[in-house]
């Protein structure tokens, strides 16, 4: 399922229309040490105190690893995608030791559908906690990228 509205025919980044969150993809299966999430997300919700990272909204098991979505309080228009890919790039660079996929960035970005099936695990795409965080997109952005918007 895409990450994205599209304004008109293909699924390509310079036709994005809108969006509602920010994302990540963990593939967590490449991991040389074992990493656990946790039965509840619990240990991203850890991580993310201890780094001083917004907890996402949603925790999803992928079926192999798990998608981290923090949910906007509002529609963004397609014109600040630049913005979003900025921010998912650096809260993939915060959450390297998960092994956050460096090329699932991308504004027209498309992710498993929860209560699909992986058909590499033959397990269910599924929600692992809903923290209930919804943020406003730019007050995010400002708390995850290196330089605020006053301070550009």
């Amino acid at each position: 399922m895409s990450q994205a509205f599209f304004s008109r025919g293909r699924r390509l980044a310079d036709r994005v229309a809108a969006f509602t969150h920010a994302w990540i993809d963990c593939d967590i299966y490449k991991s040389p040490h074992p990493l656990d999430p946790g039965p509840d997300g619990s240990a991203i919700l850890q991580f993310c105190t201890t780094q001083g990272i917004p907890a996402p909204s949603l925790i999803i098991d992928s079926g192999r690893g798990i998608y981290l979505k923090w949910l906007f309080t509002a529609v963004i228009p397609g014109k600040t995608a630049s913005k979003l890919v900025r921010l998912n790039k650096e809260l993939v660079r915060k959450f390297s030791t998960w092994c956050s996929d460096p090329a699932s960035v991308d504004a027209a970005r498309i992710l498993r559908v929860v209560g699909s099936i992986n058909g590499k695990s033959g397990r269910p795409v599924r929600i692992v906690r809903d923290t209930g965080a919804r943020y406003d997109f730019d007050q995010l952005a400002d708390a995850v990228l290196p330089m605020t918007r006053a301070a550009l």
